[in-house]
C-alpha cells in the first residue's frame, strides 16, 4: 500500500479555523474556563482601544512549567474522552487556541509557577509565512512593561493571556463590546462569584471594576416561585432540572423588571437555562421542544449536569 502524506495548507487552514463563530464576549468566556479550572480566585481583565487594540486577562491560579505551557498551546491538547476533574471546564483542548485566533493574530501565554516565569506565543502571520507551526517563545523583556505582568511578578503563581494584533474590530466600538462582555461574564459566571459550596468565590475584575453577579432565576425576590428539584439518572451521572417563574411586573419595580428581562427581553429569555460544571452554556432556548410564547415569558428551568 502506498501512503501520501499530504499536510494542509496552514495559510488556508487558519482562515477557516479563525471563523468557528466566536463573539468576542463568547471567546474571553471560553477563555476564562482555563482560569477556573487552573483553580484561580481572581482575574483581571484589561481591554483597551488606543493606542493600539489590546486585551490581557491575569489570574492568579496554579500557573504553568515551560513544558506544560508548551503542551496547553498544542491544539487539542486532552483527550475529550478522559475523566475530568470537578473544576476542570474544559473538554477538548481548543477553547484557549481557537477563541483567540477567532479574535486576534498574535497569541501570548506568560505563566509562573515555581517561581519561574514562561513565555509562549503563537502568531498566526508567522505560521502562515512558514506554513508550519512554529511556536515562539519571545524575549520576556519585549514584556515586561506590558499591563498586567507586574501584577503576575507579585502572585505566587498565574497566567496571563495577552491579545494582540486585532484585525475584525474597529476601535470606536470596542467600548460597547467591553459593556457587553461585563453583562456577559457576570451571567455566564454568576455561581462562581456568588460562591460555591467548598470552594472560594471568584472576584472578576474588568478595567478594575469588580463584576457583580447575575442570576438570571432572580431568587432574592419573594415573588419568585422555585418549583421542586428533578433528577434524572443517566450513565451513572446525575441530572438536575428545576424550574423558575419570576416576579409578575406588578411585583417588581421598573429597574428589576428591565433588568432580568436582559437586552433579549423576556420572550427570548425564556427556556432552558443549561449549567455544566457551575458554568452556563446556553440559555433561552426551548431546544425545539415548546415554542416561545408571551404566555410563559416567565417561565426559566435550570438545568444542571456534571463536567463529565
Amino acid at each position: 500500500m502506498k501512503i501520501t502524506i499530504v499536510r494542509p495548507n496552514l495559510n488556508n487552514f487558519i482562515k477557516s479555523l479563525r471563523d468557528v463563530g466566536y463573539t468576542f464576549e463568547i471567546a474571553v468566556a471560553d477563555v476564562l474556563d482555563n482560569s477556573i479550572s487552573a483553580e484561580a480566585t481572581q482575574i483581571d481583565i484589561h481591554a483597551i482601544a488606543k493606542p493600539e487594540l489590546l486585551f490581557c486577562m491575569l489570574d492568579n491560579g496554579c500557573g504553568m512549567t515551560d513544558s506544560e505551557l508548551v503542551e496547553a498551546m498544542r491544539l487539542a491538547t486532552k483527550n475529550p474522552d478522559l475523566r475530568r476533574e470537578k473544576h476542570d471546564l474544559g473538554r477538548f483542548g481548543l477553547g484557549l487556541k481557537t477563541a483567540s485566533f477567532s479574535q486576534c493574530m498574535k497569541l501570548t501565554l506568560i505563566s509562573k509557577k515555581n517561581n519561574e516565569i514562561n513565555i509562549k506565543q503563537w502568531d498566526l502571520e508567522h505560521i502562515s509565512l512558514q506554513n508550519e507551526w512554529e511556536l515562539l517563545t519571545p524575549e520576556y523583556s519585549e514584556y515586561k512593561y506590558y499591563p498586567l505582568v507586574q501584577n503576575l511578578e507579585n502572585n505566587q503563581s498565574g497566567t496571563l493571556v495577552i491579545w494582540e494584533k486585532f484585525d475584525r474590530y474597529e476601535k470606536e466600538s470596542f467600548a460597547q463590546r467591553i459593556d457587553k462582555l461585563k453583562k456577559h461574564l457576570s451571567l455566564v459566571f454568576h455561581r462562581y462569584v456568588e460562591g460555591i459550596p467548598g470552594a472560594k468565590k471568584l472576584k472578576i475584575f474588568v478595567n478594575k471594576s469588580l463584576l457583580i453577579p447575575f442570576n438570571p432565576f432572580n431568587t432574592m425576590n419573594q415573588f419568585t416561585r422555585e418549583i421542586s428539584t428533578e433528577k434524572i439518572k443517566l450513565f451513572g451521572s446525575s441530572i438536575e432540572i428545576t424550574p423558575y417563574i419570576l416576579p409578575h411586573h406588578k411585583n417588581v419595580s421598573q429597574q428589576e423588571w428591565e433588568e432580568f428581562g436582559t437586552e433579549d427581553g423576556y420572550i427570548k429569555s425564556q427556556g432552558f437555562y443549561f449549567y455544566r460544571g457551575n458554568r452556563l452554556l446556553i440559555y433561552g432556548t426551548w431546544w425545539g421542544l415548546h415554542k416561545a410564547t408571551d404566555a410563559h415569558k416567565l417561565v426559566r428551568i435550570k438545568i444542571d449536569i456534571s463536567n463529565d
